[in-house]
């Protein structure tokens, strides 16, 4: 759900400005909310399973006490005496005065009279359904958005290998503004300095594919941001510096799509999947120079969306498709809304009914699984 988020604000930040630092806030702002709306529902989940623990345990101890009531101490009855032969004489009768009714219990039972009637006063109506409690009558506030994405990246920071994980933030951001300020106070050619921080991604990604049988997080991190490092550089060398001309980024940008797919693939990697699929989205946005054809991009997604019904069929991973759908059809409303034109119908009907028929079949293939 949160990738969702992030692929919207993506696309809604690149329409508002088409600016890439607007498109990044914008999707950092929808992962913000994506990440909100999902611990929402886990708290909200988390408050029912504690709600139906509190029922059961009332429940329980409603049994028990009516156990303890029922094997209560009782008066065991003497046992009957051996039979003893007996000549036959004459018995005369002696009356007997019956003994006087008591009508009080004896002390050694109070104590469960006492348990019996506590218990019949405090059971509910009905006896496996327990009476509200004052944590359920009075809810406590749920936490604001802010709240939720504060608690959010502080559990993703703090949960698991925290070492690690703000390693790999630093390493990004540290290779980000290299890129930024790669041409000021260096004499080295700025060619060369793009190569050095393509070298060292890769590095990081046959380190990650080396370690993957050894610690299967840690490599798989290391893949992860080996790949966002391998996006940026190409999407830096193409607008911050004219290094790449947009046909030849959007080549390269779409064989990191590829092979991060491959890698996945290999691996079982989720995380990997769903990173390619945002690369291989984002990718005409940061290639675009505003002059491109819609057959182009509609024919791209056509073959990106064909990748992702092939992955279906092996796996059933809802959030590849999840981000599939809203990155084919959000980009294309987008497109719609600025560009479309009546006598643009039969370009783009086609693809439209094509789109459609592959989602039809993918959500056919995971309803199988």
């Amino acid at each position: 759900m949160q990738w969702m988020f992030m692929l919207v604000g993506l696309v809604l930040g690149w329409i508002l400005d088409e600016s890439f630092s607007d498109a990044l806030l914008g999707a950092l702002l929808g992962l913000g909310i994506g990440q909100a709306v999902h611990i929402g529902r886990l708290g909200s989940q988390a408050n029912e399973q504690r709600r139906l623990l509190e029922q059961a345990q009332l429940a329980l101890r409603t049994v028990e006490q009516r156990l303890a009531v029922l094997e209560g101490p009782g008066i065991k009855e003497p046992e009957a005496s051996a039979a003893v032969p007996v000549a036959d004489i004459a018995v005369t009768q002696i009356p007997v005065e019956t003994p006087e009714l008591i009508w009080e219990l004896p002390p050694e039972l109070e104590p469960v009279a006492a348990a019996v009637n506590q218990a019949r006063h405090a059971q509910p109506l009905d006896a496996w359904k327990p009476a509200p409690t004052d944590r359920e009558r009075a809810n406590p506030p749920e936490p604001n958005l802010v709240e939720r994405a504060i608690n959010a990246a502080r559990a993703w920071l703090l949960g698991g290998n925290t070492v690690l994980r703000v390693g790999v933030v630093l390493l990004f951001l540290g290779l980000a503004f290299l890129l930024r300020y790669a041409t000021e106070g260096m004499v080295v050619p700025i060619e060369l300095r793009y190569a050095g921080v393509a070298a060292v991604a890769l590095g990081l990604l046959g380190l990650g594919w080396w370690l993957r049988t050894r610690n299967n997080d840690y490599a798989l991190m290391l893949q992860g941001a080996a790949i966002a490092v391998l996006y940026l550089t190409v999407f830096a060398a193409m607008r911050l510096h004219p290094l790449l001309d947009p046909s030849a980024a959007f080549g390269l940008l779409v064989a990191v799509t590829v092979f991060s797919a491959i890698l996945a693939i290999t691996q079982d990697a989720l995380g990997l999947a769903a990173a390619a699929a945002l690369g291989g989205f984002a990718a005409p946005l940061l290639a675009s120079t505003g002059a491109g054809s819609h057959v182009a991009l509609f024919s791209y997604f056509a073959l990106l969306n064909a990748g992702i019904l092939v992955i279906a069929w092996f796996k059933a991973w809802r959030l590849l498709n999840v981000i599939g759908f809203t990155g084919t059809f959000g980009i294309g409303l987008a497109w719609g809304l600025r560009s479309y034109t009546p006598e643009l119908l039969w370009s783009t009907e086609p693809f439209l009914i094509l789109f459609f028929v592959m989602y039809l079949a993918i959500g056919f293939l995971f309803a199988r699984r």
